[in-house]
């Protein structure tokens, strides 16, 4: 008779302890740190809803569906409750093929597709002009130098944070980003234009080639949470309450409506996926109204 193996009763992992164990392995794969943070962000939305003493043993479907429930009453938008939704749904895979929770289905909540909204003319005239190089300081001409780059390339901002001086090609007209989302360097043209502000800022700026571009006052790397709040003071200085990624929208819709080439749009925005980019091509009403004006029976 085969003799049976005795095992040791052992204490099930608390919510709070589970996830610190799916964090390590995000380290382990070696994911971004800014996907680190945003698992860690969204854990102090899940434990508003799931105590982090929770045996994790009670979590099911009902765990979920009260989780997204809950989420609903709040002031928040269907697509950050699908945010949040999905990322507890990561987490909670991650423990199921630990075998450390029962496996169950879940499904994300449906969201509300609306139209994101891009500058208007007249904001993007306010945003890229130029301030007055004797009443400004470093961060204000900063803030613009970096509107007029976002206006050129759409670059995310975990992008924009650790672009290098070394990075821009001024002999050939070319940026590298070699710090990306989906971790596949990019090398984006750059115009003559914005290569002119970028010499001009570097004057200012100064500092050795391996170090960052945009940089805080006293010539080290700048903080993403400081830079992207030093340019929603610069957008509201000038009359626009919104903050740097409304470039990326308004970039693409533009080169749309410009007859770009939508293949060449996705290696410019580093996507992966075409369907990806395919969400940043909003049809806005004047589109439409042009459309069914042309087409008439």
């Amino acid at each position: 008779m085969a003799k049976k193996l005795i095992k040791m009763n052992q204490k099930n992992k608390t919510f709070a302890e589970a996830f610190e164990d799916f964090i390590f392995n995000c380290k382990s794969r070696n994911l971004r740190e800014d996907t680190i943070l945003h698992y860690r962000k969204s854990y102090r939305i899940f434990v508003k809803y799931i105590e982090p003493a929770t045996d994790i043993s009670t979590i099911n479907k009902k765990t979920v569906d009260d989780f997204i429930v809950n989420l609903k009453k709040r002031d928040i938008t269907s697509q950050t409750i699908c945010s949040y939704t999905k990322d507890l749904i990561t987490v909670l895979h991650f423990f199921m093929d630990a075998e450390w929770i029962k496996r169950f289905k879940i499904e994300s909540p449906k969201v509300d597709i609306s139209p994101v909204e891009i500058y208007k003319d007249t904001e993007i005239k306010k945003l890229l002009k130029k301030p007055n190089m004797k009443k400004c300081n470093f961060t204000e001409f900063q803030c613009w130098t970096i509107s007029c780059l976002l206006a050129s390339t759409a670059i995310r901002l975990s992008s924009l944070i650790n672009i290098k001086i070394q990075d821009i090609d001024f002999d050939n007209e070319l940026l590298k980003v070699m710090h990306t989302k989906n971790r596949k360097s990019l090398i984006l043209p750059l115009n003559k234009d914005i290569l002119r502000i970028l010499r001009e800022y570097l004057k200012v700026r100064q500092g050795e080639t391996v170090e960052y571009l945009f940089c805080n006052t006293y010539g080290k790397q700048s903080n993403r949470a400081t830079l992207a709040l030093n340019m929603r003071h610069y957008n509201r200085k000038r009359g626009c309450s919104t903050g740097l990624h409304r470039w990326r929208h308004t970039y693409a819709t533009l080169y749309i409506r410009n007859n770009g080439d939508i293949t060449k749009l996705q290696r410019y925005l580093g996507h992966s996926n075409l369907l990806v980019t395919e969400r940043y091509t909003h049809l806005l009403m004047p589109d439409l109204k042009k459309d069914v004006n042309d087409f008439n029976i």
